[in-house]
């Protein structure tokens, strides 16, 4: 996906809405939807540089997907630059900003979550005062 000039990159998934911008050897300018799924090799390249170049670019939509723990992470773009819109979780209907009628059950994605959610409550040795 060409973005300008200097820029190209090569997202997971994107939804582009203008047939114009698909060419048979890429895409042409920003798509209305990107989806970065993170891996430990990519994580601070996509959360980073890649948010920052779509942001630039006028992507609308920006998805983070993390495998593991099972999170989604829904961005708008505000301006010029993201702002996270939502966060999701493998127990959720992931519903985007952009396509209102796009709704997603998350557990069918991610069958299962390998790490137990941590819950916050009151320490043990508060539990009865002493």
């Amino acid at each position: 996906m060409r973005l300008s000039e200097y820029d190209v990159v090569q997202p997971d998934l994107v939804v582009v809405c203008d047939k114009k911008q698909i060419t048979p050897t890429h895409i042409e300018g920003a798509p209305t939807l990107a989806i970065e799924i993170l891996s430990p090799s990519t994580l601070r390249h996509d959360r980073i540089r890649k948010a920052c170049l779509y942001a630039g670019a006028g992507v609308k939509e920006y998805w983070i997907v993390n495998p593991s723990p099972a999170m989604v992470e829904i961005y708008i773009l505000d301006g010029e630059s993201f702002r996270l819109h939502a966060g999701y979780t493998d127990a959720d209907v992931l519903q985007s900003w952009t396509f209102p009628e796009l709704r997603i059950v998350l557990s069918e994605i991610f069958p299962f979550d390998e790490v137990d959610e941590v819950r916050e409550g009151r320490p043990a040795q508060y539990a009865t005062g002493g």
